[in-house]
Formats: structure tokens, sequence, C-alpha cells
């Protein structure tokens, strides 16, 4: 109905903002806390302030549905992106200050920033190449007169996924021709070709001191390079005896969750090769896993509409609840804790995490 609603973490309303005529296709807090910008079909940007209800400023000319919103982590500007168009806005005076457009492939994606923040990593969906591009240089978007800027060549198949490493600001990538590629920051040369054959990459990261890549696989397997040499590592290997249907890990990475076509779900540590197996839920099959913060809950939620909260050392099932009706089962997309572990969000509704009981319903499952 093209309006916006806010909640407390305890389940009460805050405000809700109505001023798009249309479907919503994106909403941002900003870093300051004190604002909320809102994108819609209606081809609006608006600016709200958390606690008024009417919009504090529209931003743009009306012609462009963005679906992408995102603030500089400094927070003096607002990117707002849609297919082949990046719109920034200054914050302090609501201006645009760049706009950038006629890029050289039909659809991009910002997949990344660099290490210092101030450039982003584009990829272009079937181009093989990574574009850095630092917005607040840009001045014009017409080709003739567009500025240098780093263009990463060398794959020959469409980027899948990327990773920046935040120590020394390598840049990897890895592709549908089947190799992953290691580019020092900046260079239009990459450092490194690793062929990675018939692997299907679901998740690409670099450990926290730069030295090493990451890999898993959909089948259930990980595997590492050193980032200087591109030699293999061996790596501790979860003992996986059924199907994978879902993987899920911490947000350090230190813990993977697999769950399997068997109802069970296993809990792996790459770092000490430790494996936890959990009961099985009379849940169906896990579709989506969450750690907590810590890394001392798992929460999973299955395809028969409930949610199991277990205890990882002790392997207890400590609450089990219907996040949907019993007759309305469904995949669920996703699973969170939140507001310190004390909440939890599944099929856009806000549970407590250790009653089980709904708080409120988002009303976007």
């Amino acid at each position: 109905d093209g309006s916006i609603k806010t909640w407390k973490w305890d389940g009460a309303p805050q405000v809700q903002f109505v001023g798009h005529e249309g479907e919503i296709t994106a909403v941002l807090f900003m870093p300051d806390g004190q604002h909320v910008a809102s994108a819609g079909s209606d081809r609006k940007v608006l600016v709200w302030r958390r606690d008024a209800q009417q919009p504090l400023v529209s931003l743009g000319e009306g012609k462009y549905v963005y679906d992408q919103l995102v603030c500089r982590p400094d927070g003096q500007r607002l990117l707002c992106g849609t297919r082949g168009r990046l719109d920034i806005f200054d914050i302090k005076t609501w201006k645009r200050t760049q706009h950038h457009g006629g890029y050289p492939y039909n659809s991009l994606f910002a997949v990344a920033y660099t290490t210092d923040a101030e450039s982003i990593v584009f990829s272009g969906q079937d181009e093989g190449t990574l574009v850095i591009r630092d917005p607040e240089k840009m001045v014009t978007h017409r080709p003739d007169r567009r500025p240098e800027e780093p263009v990463l060549r060398g794959h020959a198949g469409a980027i899948t996924d990327v990773a920046v490493s935040r120590k020394n600001g390598r840049i990897v990538s890895a592709s549908k021709d089947g190799t992953l590629r290691v580019w020092p920051g900046r260079s239009a040369s990459s450092q490194l070709r690793i062929p990675i054959p018939q692997l299907r990459c679901r998740d690409l990261w670099i450990s926290h001191d730069g030295k090493r890549i990451n890999v898993a696989t959909n089948d259930g397997r990980f595997l590492a390079w050193n980032t200087n040499t591109g030699n293999p590592e061996d790596v501790p290997q979860p003992q996986i005896e059924n199907p994978i249907s879902s993987m899920g890990r911490s947000l350090d990475r230190t813990h993977i969750a697999f769950s399997h076509r068997d109802w069970s779900i296993t809990v792996w540590e790459p770092e000490t090769g430790k494996q936890t197996r959990l009961p099985r839920a009379r849940m169906g099959t896990p579709d989506a896993l969450a750690f907590s913060s810590d890394n001392r809950l798992l929460a999973a939620a299955g395809i028969a509409g409930s949610v199991t909260i277990w205890d990882i050392a002790t392997k207890e099932a400590l609450l089990s609840f219907q996040a949907s009706a019993s007759g309305s089962p469904g995949w669920a997309r996703d699973i969170a804790f939140v507001a310190g572990d004390s909440r939890i969000i599944c099929r856009g509704k806000l549970f407590d995490a250790e009653s089980g009981i709904e708080l409120f319903d988002l009303g976007c499952e």
C-alpha cells in the first residue's frame, strides 16, 4: 500500500510512514539512527525523520525506480542504484552530487567495498570483469569523458562471488569459468589464477589475517589456498554422510551448520575440525539456519512451518514453536537472531527467543 512501518524490538509499533504510491522497492536506516530512506515503484526516493510521519525531503528527478539504497560508511553520502545507473546525494544538503550511467553491460551489481570503503567493486553479470569505481571522482557518465578506472579482466565467464581482504586489500573473485582470481588491490593484472574445475562455490571469504582464501562448496567440501602462492592448504573436512539441503554459517565464520534430507543437522568448526550432530526435530527438512552472536545457539526453520532452537554444546533442543500455521507449510527464506539474541525473525514475524511467543507480524512473509 506504499507505507512503511517500524517497530521496536519489544513489538511495540513506532511509526508508519505514508508517502509512496505503490510498491516499496528499498528501505534503509541511516547510520545516524535518526533518518530512514525509502524508494518506491512511484520513482520517488523519500527521506524521513524517524519520529515524523511526513517526509523530510524527496530526492531525484522522478524518472527511475531505484532498488538499491546504500549509505557510505561515514554517513556522508546516500547511493541510489538501479540497473545501469547510480545517483549519489550529499546527506547534508540532500542535493545530488554525481550520477553515473552508461555502463558497458546490461546488469551491474555492487558486490563489495574496497578496504578503504571509498570505492565500490562492481561485477558485470556476463562480462567476467570487475570494475573498481570511486563514486566521488566521477563527474560524468559519458564514456568518452569517463576517467580511467581499474577494470579487472581475466575471467572467461560470469563472476559469481567476490571478497575483499580487510587486512591487505586483496580482491578474490570466483567465476563460472572454473577459476578463482586474486587481484592485488586495484591492479588490473591478476596476481594468481587458481583452477577450481567442476566446483559450485557456495561461499567465498578471506581469513582475518588475509593469508588464506576459503571456499565452501554446495556438496559440503571446504577448500583453502594461500593468498600469496595460490598453493592449496590442508583443512579439516566435515564428515558428511547424508545429502546437504541447506547451509548456514556464523558471522565470524568459525562455525558452519549443515541440514540434511534426513532432517538432521551437523555443526562443524573448520579451524578445529570439531563436529557436532544435533538430534532430529519434528520439523521436516530444515531449510534455514542461523547462529546466535556468541555461537552458542542454533536456530533452524523447517518446511513444516516450525522453528527449533538448540544449545550446541549440550545438543539439547531448548525450544520449538510454530512460525506459521500448521496448515500453510512452505520454505523459510531466512531466519536470524536479532536484538542481542533475544528475538528471532522468521517468515516475516518477530518471536521471543526464550518463549517462542509471536510478538508481531511484519506482514512480509
